[in-house]
């Protein structure tokens, strides 16, 4: 994901770079980035937009191996994970 914070936080711009996840998923998954909030870039103290780059994997959550459950991605929602 490419993403133009601006200074209030949230992104003005959101983007796929490269993917080989099915369109419709990147396609949710962009839309719940363009719902989140960043802390802005800040220079000599004041905040300012800026580019980030977030790079976005799956994992095999059922794995018995597992130590620690990530939070899921719903259609609605970002559920984060039960303690």
């Amino acid at each position: 994901m490419v993403i133009y914070v601006g200074i209030d936080g949230f992104p003005d711009f959101v983007d796929v770079e490269q993917s080989s996840f099915p369109k419709d998923y990147t396609d949710l998954l962009a839309q719940h980035f363009k719902m989140a909030r960043f802390k802005p870039a800040t220079l000599f103290g004041a905040p300012v937009n800026s580019w980030t780059r977030i790079e976005v994997g799956l994992e095999d959550t059922n794995s018995p191996n597992r130590s620690q459950l990530l939070g899921t991605l719903h259609e609605s929602r970002i559920e984060e994970p039960s303690t």
